[in-house]
């Protein structure tokens, strides 16, 4: 009778048994751990990658919408024009305000034929330290346009920007070699700009470019 209440096959796991079943634990939790952070540090990528291309994309429509207007002066008498063209900066004026309200129509959102008001001075350049920077005012400080503190900075990070002119045959104008200007600014009817930025995430480095061109619509009329 006593063998029916023995209780065979009583052994547990081995110690082997245990340690094997540890490291398999350990290599699929080491694989998992993997993953994720992979999967992590694309997802940061892609975000810092992202908000880049949403960066240059504001900074080219501002620059295109601005330069699409250069030498606007409906009345003939402001003198608006390209002012200076390098490679990496340029500087123009466009008569858009009347905010003294010359005429006394009560509206000050017009031409009045001078060029003393907001928005009226424009200008584009990249910064010693890699940023875009755009100045809109109603003067011509625009001497020195990395250490103008009127200047705002639209674009972090920025490795390039590049302004390409072109006359109205379709010719490249160059900047002349020692003053890396334009000689003729005001000869200038076309533009590509090109933007260039970059990001960095643990050593890996991520570049875009973005180019466009504008027809100066207003220039030479």
């Amino acid at each position: 009778m006593a063998d029916r209440f023995s209780v065979h096959n009583k052994d547990g796991f081995t110690l082997v048994e245990l340690l094997i079943v540890t490291a398999i634990f350990g290599v699929f939790a080491s694989a998992m751990f993997g993953l994720y952070r992979s999967q992590n540090d694309a997802y940061a990528i892609q975000n810092q990658v992202v908000d880049m291309q949403q960066s240059l994309r504001g900074t080219m429509g501002l620059i295109t919408r601005e330069l699409r207007m250069a030498g606007f002066d409906p009345r003939g008498t402001a003198g608006a024009t390209i002012r200076i063209a390098r490679g990496d900066y340029i500087y123009f004026t466009k008569d858009v305000n009347d905010t003294t309200d010359l005429d006394n129509d009560l509206n000050k959102n017009e031409p009045d034929g001078e060029l003393n008001d907001s928005n009226e001075h424009v200008a584009f350049g990249l910064t010693t330290d890699f940023q875009v920077c755009h100045h809109s005012g109603p003067n011509a400080n625009h001497g020195d346009p990395f250490h103008n503190t009127n200047h705002e900075r639209i674009t972090e990070n920025a490795s390039q920007l590049t302004f390409t002119y072109f006359d109205e045959n379709g010719n490249q104008i160059n900047p002349d070699p020692l003053t890396l200007e334009v000689a003729n600014p005001a000869a200038i009817r076309r533009v590509t700009i090109q933007i260039q930025a970059s990001t960095s995430f643990k050593g890996q480095a991520r570049n875009r470019t973005l180019s466009a061109t504008v027809y100066c619509r207003n220039m030479g009329l």
